[in-house]
């Protein structure tokens, strides 16, 4: 699951990551393009009780939509917030603020929120499935900020590189890291904070700029799968990578070819098919595309159909059933359902700059949160694709196409 900040300008964002890197003591790589967009933020997520929650960083805060009710709540968090994380129990919600170097965790039970301090550009957040810690990848400080969540505690595990995505294993005991610059791989033991670096063969990681972990019951439960933005191949074409490995030991379990530049990795929830939306336009590759990939039952992966979406292509979802996902795309307001029966993809007209898609637990609607200031959302209805755009989540204005 990998981020973007669509209200800061790149040139402000790389200057900032420049500085901050410098005084870290490493060099600073030649930046072809803003790190930020590297990949999906959690802006919007589905939670129990049909609870919506979106971000808003233009007012500061989390919005939490009760869809069968029609109520919106507002939360205060730190400034500008640019991902969250809501706990399997919907008890807890933790957001940071990569414009400030903040973190925000809110007790949804009591309304009780605290901000703290975290180093530079916190770029990903992540709740273990047993509500207890967050974990928050500092990519300009080099560091995995762990985070008891009743107590505020803080301790902090030293990642060189870049760490850009950061995972959590179901049993909630270790956390699979991604360095963007180090081209490694981490996995974390969350009591001990003992690190396993995976790097070099057989992995040959270049550039992992997303990561997501198996589910539970499913053949992808003991395996995390690392998304590769650059890798040239023996003839010096460009060929990015999924590469899957066992979260218990690090060994390499194999690898896929995909489309250039994949991130916004999303799993069906039989753990038997993997999304992956592939950013890069470069020559050979023409249009940006979307991968869908098979996971057998030993987690060999094979790639099924590479679907064409629209520009500047953000974040994915696979709904319920395993026959159908989303992808927004941010680029030129559109959202595209792919059918994964008939190997299909269809676009669809939403509001303006969608920026985070999510779905109801029976697939019947997806969800689009855009990146505007009221807050809209575009609602799609998956059977017949017609579209209704709540215009403001603040002011509860209306439109319907």
């Amino acid at each position: 699951m990998m981020r973007r900040l669509p209200f800061l300008t790149s040139a402000v964002l790389l200057a900032t990551v420049a500085l901050l890197a410098a005084g870290c003591g490493y060099d600073v790589p030649d930046y072809s393009y803003s790190p930020r967009d590297i990949g999906q933020a959690d802006t919007i997520v589905y939670g129990p009780h049909d609870l919506l929650y979106v971000l808003n960083p233009y007012h500061d805060a989390v919005m939490r939509w009760d869809v069968e009710k029609d109520q919106v709540k507002l939360f205060d968090v730190c400034q500008r917030p640019s991902d969250m994380a809501l706990s399997p129990d919907a008890r807890m919600l933790a957001v940071v603020c990569t414009h400030e170097n903040k973190f925000t965790r809110i007790d949804l039970s009591t309304g009780d929120a605290r901000t703290i301090d975290t180093n530079p550009l916190p770029w990903a957040v992540e709740i273990d499935p047993q509500g207890r810690r967050a974990v928050v990848a500092e990519y300009a400080g080099d560091s995995l900020l762990l985070i008891e969540l009743e107590t505020m505690t803080r301790r902090r595990v030293f990642i060189p590189g870049g760490p850009v995505e950061a995972a959590i294993t179901p049993d909630g005991a270790s956390a699979v890291v991604a360095a963007y610059w180090d081209n490694a791989v981490s996995i974390v033991d969350l009591e001990t904070r003992e690190v396993t670096r995976l790097a070099d063969e057989p992995y040959q990681f270049s550039r992992p700029q997303d990561v997501l972990i198996g589910l539970p019951g499913t053949p992808s439960e003991n395996l995390a799968f690392v998304a590769n933005a650059d890798h040239i191949d023996d003839e010096g074409r460009l060929a990015s990578r999924i590469v899957a490995i066992d979260v218990r030991d690090g060994a390499y379990v194999g690898e896929v070819r995909v489309g250039p530049g994949p991130k916004a990795l999303a799993l069906s929830d039989d753990g038997s098919l993997l999304i992956t939306v592939n950013t890069e336009v470069v020559e050979g590759y023409p249009a940006r595309t979307a991968s869908l990939v098979a996971i057998d039952e030993a987690g060999a992966m094979s790639e099924v159909q590479r679907f064409v979406v629209r520009r500047d292509a953000l974040a994915a979802v696979a709904l319920p059933g395993g026959q159908n996902a989303a992808v927004a795309n941010f680029g030129d307001d559109s959202l595209s359902l792919l059918d994964l029966d008939e190997l299909r993809s269809y676009a669809t007209e939403v509001s303006v700059r969608p920026f985070g898609v999510a779905c109801d637990p029976r697939g019947r609607y997806v969800y689009v949160a855009h990146d505007h200031p009221l807050g809209s959302l575009s609602i799609v209805r998956v059977s017949d694709r017609k579209v209704k755009i709540i215009d403001s989540l603040i002011h509860r204005d209306y439109l319907e196409d």
